[in-house]
């Protein structure tokens, strides 16, 4: 085990650390995910190609957090209110 370890590439040392970590835990849900049987089902040409589509927008840098999403839902949802408050009778 101590071998494994070693050879694990230093990028991946925190995924095998979380790794570990959830083998140990004995929490039942963690395990049937460590356990399930790896997706086998094909991924349609449409799928693929918007796969594709967002790896490119995120190497552009064309994405936004949560948090921006939610500060702009405000934003949107208080400007309409003002303005249906301002034309109201």
């Amino acid at each position: 085990m101590l071998d494994l370890a070693r050879k694990v590439p230093e990028q991946e040392i925190a995924s095998a650390t979380r790794y570990l970590e959830c083998l140990v835990s004995g929490d039942p849900f963690i395990r049937s995910l460590l356990e399930a049987p790896e997706e086998d089902e094909q991924i349609s040409e449409e799928c693929e190609r918007l796969l594709d589509e967002a790896e490119r927008d995120i190497g552009a840098g064309l994405l936004f957090s949560h948090e921006e999403v939610m500060q702009e839902l405000e934003d949107d949802s208080e400007h309409s209110l003002h303005s249906q408050g301002a034309s109201a009778p």
